[in-house]
C-alpha cells in the first residue's frame, strides 16, 4: 500500500500490541516461578486497600498508553521520516499532532505520580513501586528524546532511538498495569494463587 501511513499505524500498534501480551507473559512467568509473588504480596488473602482506586488506575494507565502510542504514530506519519520521499503522509498540522501527544504523555505522567502517592499512602506491594519506576525511567528518557527531536528538525537516529525507546516504554506500562489489574482483583489474586509453583 506503499507505505500509507495508516498502515504503518496498524502495523505499529499490532507490534505495541504483542510487546505488551509479552511484558503480561513475563510478570506471570516471573510470578509463577520466581520471587516476584513475594515482592507482590500475593499471598496475602485480603485485597490491598483502596484496591478500587488501584483498579481504575490501572484501567486509565492502558488506556493513557494506547492513545500516546496512537498518537506517537500519527506524529510519525505526518512527519518527514514516514517512509520515502514518495511515501503519503497524513495532512495534518505537525506541530499539533505533536503537542497532543506530548499532552496525552503528560496526563499519563500525572496519573503515575497519583499512582506513586496512593501506593505509598496505602502501602501496595513492593513490585508496584518498582514497576512504576520502571516506567518513569523509560518515559523520562523518551520525553528527553522527543523534545530533542522536536527542537531539533526531526534527525533521523533519534526517531530511530524514540521508536525503540517506544517499545520499552510499552514493556514497562504494560507490566505495571498487568500488575494492577491483577492485585487489585480478588479473583485474578485468587487464580494467581493458584497457580504458584513451590
Amino acid at each position: 500500500m506503499k507505505l500509507n501511513p495508516w498502515m504503518v499505524t496498524a502495523h505499529y500498534m499490532l507490534s505495541a500490541l504483542m510487546i505488551g501480551l509479552t511484558a503480561i507473559y513475563l510478570n506471570r512467568v516471573y510470578r509463577y516461578f520466581g520471587p516476584s509473588a513475594q515482592a507482590e504480596e500475593l499471598k496475602a488473602q485480603e485485597l490491598p486497600a483502596a484496591s478500587g482506586l488501584m483498579k481504575a488506575l490501572g484501567y486509565l494507565g492502558a488506556s493513557l498508553v494506547f492513545l500516546l502510542l496512537l498518537a506517537g504514530t500519527v506524529v510519525t506519519g505526518t512527519g518527514p521520516h514516514a517512509g520515502d520521499a514518495t511515501a503519503a503522509r497524513h495532512l495534518f498540522d505537525p506541530v499539533v499532532v505533536a503537542r497532543n501527544h506530548g499532552l496525552l504523555v503528560w496526563i499519563y505522567c500525572a496519573s503515575l505520580l497519583v499512582f506513586y502517592l496512593l501506593a505509598r499512602k496505602h502501602q501496595w506491594a513492593p513490585a508496584l513501586g518498582r514497576s512504576s519506576l520502571l516506567v518513569l525511567v523509560t518515559l523520562l528518557i523518551q520525553a528527553a528524546i522527543g523534545y530533542t527531536q522536536y527542537f531539533n528538525g526531526l534527525p533521523v537516529l533519534l526517531v530511530e532511538a524514540h521508536l525503540l525507546g517506544s517499545a520499552l516504554f510499552t514493556l514497562a506500562a504494560s507490566s505495571l498495569a498487568e500488575r494492577q489489574l491483577t492485585l487489585s482483583s480478588a479473583k485474578q489474586r485468587d487464580l494467581a494463587r493458584q497457580r504458584l509453583v513451590g
